[in-house]
């Protein structure tokens, strides 16, 4: 079995949760209390991050790291914070771990100064800057859904195109 096949998993999508910022905030002190603080840089994205949008109720979390020295000290911290560790899963330059108990988490670690960090952060505040296009893409993700586009590498596979011209836009605004 290769690892994007290991990563897939039934999704579902949901009105946005007013509590998602919480949860955010909550494993962010988490995390922050086991790593050194200081070597690390942490972001709420995806869709929880934007409120008022359709997102599957999972968190994502970026996790900045200054050299890629330091994934050998974090890796293990999140492994004892009992995330499942997935290598870069199809995504070069991002670490993939997740944890899916009461709430569900994802944290993609990602060098600080990337292309990947500054892209994730750019279409996070796109789209809580623009909620027309957010809307858009709302209901971009109920129709994925009910295509029957049901699990995460179908689903994420399906919304791709949009999420590249949703980037372009964002760079070109």
């Amino acid at each position: 079995m290769n690892m994007l096949s290991e990563i897939d998993e039934n999704i579902a999508v949901i009105n946005y949760e007013p509590g998602w910022r919480q949860l955010f905030k909550t494993e962010e002190r988490e995390i922050k209390s086991a790593v050194n603080e200081s070597e690390i840089w942490i972001e709420h994205i995806g869709s929880t991050a934007v409120t008022g949008l359709i997102a599957k109720p999972i968190i994502d979390i970026q996790l900045g790291i200054s050299d890629w020295i330091l994934l050998e000290e974090v890796k293990p911290i999140l492994i004892a914070l009992r995330y499942e560790y997935f290598g870069e899963a199809g995504v070069p330059g991002r670490h993939y771990f997740r944890k899916r108990r009461d709430n569900a988490f994802n944290v993609h670690v990602i060098l600080r100064e990337s292309t990947l960090w500054a892209n994730n952060i750019l279409i996070r505040n796109y789209l809580k800057n623009n909620k027309a296009i957010a809307d858009e893409y709302g209901r971009l993700k109920l129709l994925a859904i009910e295509k029957g586009f049901n699990t995460l590498l179908a689903y994420s596979d399906h919304k791709n195109s949009f999420i590249k011209g949703l980037l372009d836009r964002a760079k070109h605004k």
